[in-house]
């Protein structure tokens, strides 16, 4: 794979043609990854952990592998155990994608999802820009169906802000208004958790501390992988050395602790992965208001596109 590169004074970012992948994303001033990132570069090829992918048509779990389009049910093909998991098999993080404009700190990639191989009504032309400014990493989201269907985009980076690639001495707050839980298939189907105890994260909490925490939920999940409905367009992670702040247009951000690393891949610190040593944040649309409701079925005249912004900056 050809790589591409866009810097400017205070972040270089690489990134990947196969699934628009951010394959590393460095703070110059502390010459830094902040993003967790594979040993081999020939892992990204199969990908298994998503590790700075984009992901679609579906980010998560879709309940009972379908969806409904104008009454009419279309079967999904399973690819994680029973469940359809991040599009599938040729989901958005398996597309090849082409550079069509690159300046230095900015770069748009184009590419064809062809998603009827996976059960979809339809395929997906997508559009995912990156550009740099000052101290921030804009992505922008853009798509056009050839059918309608439902989209849910986002990008699936592992951030872990200190040198040690871990989640030590970082705080993280999420504003929100509803926490959704999962059902006995890991899928979001519109549960509302009681927004207390680890599930609180309207104020900054420390993160090692969360991850002591215990909840029902965690026999299915291993601790946290849920969405979270916000009630700001922005959230914060922060180690004791650096903060970064997400802003976003998308309603909800999806949190997962990494809670099934456990000796899965070898990262590019040398280390064989461990559990809670990263934080995916995914902002996207909650599950339950893609799936079943109109609203969110986009059509061919129709175009879809968020923004993503991520800021940085010295603490």
């Amino acid at each position: 794979m050809n790589n591409i590169i866009i810097e400017n004074e205070f972040l270089k970012v690489e990134m990947l043609p196969q699934g628009a992948t951010v394959k590393s994303m460095v703070w110059k001033p502390k010459n830094r990854n902040i993003i967790a990132s594979y040993e081999m570069e020939s892992d990204y090829l199969k990908n298994d952990v998503y590790l700075g992918s984009c992901i679609g048509p579906l980010a998560g779990r879709v309940k009972n592998n379908t969806v409904v389009v104008a009454n009419q049910k279309y079967p999904l093909k399973p690819n994680n155990n029973e469940s359809h998991l991040h599009g599938g098999e040729h989901g958005l993080s398996q597309v090849m994608f082409e550079v069509k404009k690159s300046d230095g700190d900015y770069v748009l990639l184009e590419g064809l999802g062809h998603h009827q191989a996976d059960g979809y009504p339809g395929n997906v032309m997508y559009k995912i820009e990156y550009r740099l400014v000052g101290y921030k990493m804009v992505l922008k989201l853009e798509a056009s169906v050839t059918e309608s269907m439902p989209l849910n985009l986002t990008n699936h980076m592992y951030f872990r802000l200190n040198d040690h690639g871990n989640l030590e001495k970082h705080q993280i707050k999420v504003p929100s208004k509803i926490v959704f839980g999962l059902n006995e298939n890991m899928v979001n189907d519109g549960l509302e958790l009681e927004k207390d105890g680890v599930f609180n994260l309207d104020e900054l909490r420390d993160v090692e501390r969360l991850l002591k925490m215990k909840h029902p939920q965690f026999d299915l999940t291993g601790h946290i992988d849920h969405t979270f409905l916000l009630n700001s367009n922005e959230m914060i992670l922060q180690s004791d050395d650096l903060k970064m702040t997400v802003r976003t247009d998308y309603p909800a951000i999806h949190l997962y602790f990494a809670n099934y690393w456990d000796q899965a891949f070898k990262d590019s610190l040398g280390k064989m992965s461990a559990n809670h040593e990263a934080v995916a944040i995914e902002p996207q649309i909650p599950a339950p208001w893609v799936l079943n409701n109109p609203d969110y079925i986009l059509n061919p005249e129709d175009r879809y596109t968020y923004v993503i912004e991520y800021e940085f900056e010295n603490i």
